[in-house]
């Protein structure tokens, strides 16, 4: 058997203690469940092997793959479109300052795409549902 720790608020697997390795008292508490003062529970050696790889959850006491919340996945999504745009503001800053030294070499193409990049970051920033975040194309990747 395998021991499964997991947060008791979050539901998240932690860890996983395969019952074969002695552990010291202190980690481990038998009496109550708990390893370091979470929960765990108790799968075999075939359910701790389908699991690798997987983020996983304890729900009702049965381990299950974890499922992002619509929240988590907005983040993500809104976190990506941010950085693609942060990144190629970045990588395009230098023509500022080549046009301060070669003026009339700023391409147009550049400039707008820049006005954009700031433009949406500033809108996907208040933006509120992923459909919504999701309409910005991806010409900054």
């Amino acid at each position: 058997m395998i021991k499964v720790k997991y947060n008791a608020t979050t539901t998240k697997v932690e860890g996983y203690f395969p019952s074969n390795i002695n552990y010291s008292n202190d980690v481990i508490d038998k009496e109550s469940k708990m390893i370091n003062g979470n929960p765990y529970i108790e799968i075999s050696k075939e359910e701790h092997e389908a699991a690798l790889g997987k983020k996983m959850c304890v729900i009702g006491g049965s381990l299950t793959e974890y499922v992002k919340t619509n929240a988590e996945v907005l983040e993500e999504t809104r976190s990506l479109k941010l950085g693609l745009r942060k990144v190629y503001l970045k990588n395009t800053d230098w023509y500022l300052v080549r046009e301060l030294d070669e003026p009339g070499t700023y391409p147009k193409e550049i400039k707008d795409k820049r006005i954009l990049a700031r433009k949406e970051r500033a809108e996907i920033k208040v933006t509120n549902t992923l459909e919504e975040i999701n309409s910005y194309n991806e010409i900054f990747e």
